[in-house]
């Protein structure tokens, strides 16, 4: 048998013992369950209203930069590879010719470039959609 020792809702620890052992150590936790062998649980597990749950997913963190590549193979993705062009031709020199410079010859894209940050929304993305796409172009 197992024994899963909580403290705030999360199981802190899961150890061997049976009924005796959890009730010997029951005061010094705020639950503690006793489980069979084949159920899963470990530490980080949540007593939720269903009971033990594993813990959820951590949000993605979005990158800060990425290639070249990995955005454009993104942008590719959603369609919206094309509008990158039809967007810098559009802007008003000199930042048509700076940005120009900045799309063909960077080696990376950074999350926070002001071409980047004057794109998004030039080619319908909101800022949570440029996240996103951060996030899916580094896993190219």
């Amino acid at each position: 048998m197992k024994v899963a020792l909580i403290k705030n809702d999360v199981v802190v620890n899961v150890v061997l013992g049976d009924q005796a052992f959890a009730d010997a150590v029951a005061p010094d936790w705020d639950v503690v369950l006793v489980l069979a062998d084949t159920d899963p649980c470990s530490p980080g597990w949540i007593l939720g209203p269903s009971g033990l749950e594993p813990p959820p997913e951590p949000a993605p963190q979005v990158p800060q930069s990425v290639t070249m590549r990995q955005g454009r193979l993104a942008l590719l993705n959603i369609g919206k590879l094309a509008d990158v062009d039809a967007a810098i031709n559009a802007m008003p020199e000199p930042q048509q010719s700076q940005s120009r410079i900045e799309w063909e010859y960077s080696n990376t894209l950074d999350r926070t470039n002001p071409l980047v940050i004057a794109l998004g929304p030039a080619i319908g993305l909101t800022e949570t959609d440029i996240d996103n796409l951060f996030i899916e172009a580094a896993k190219l």
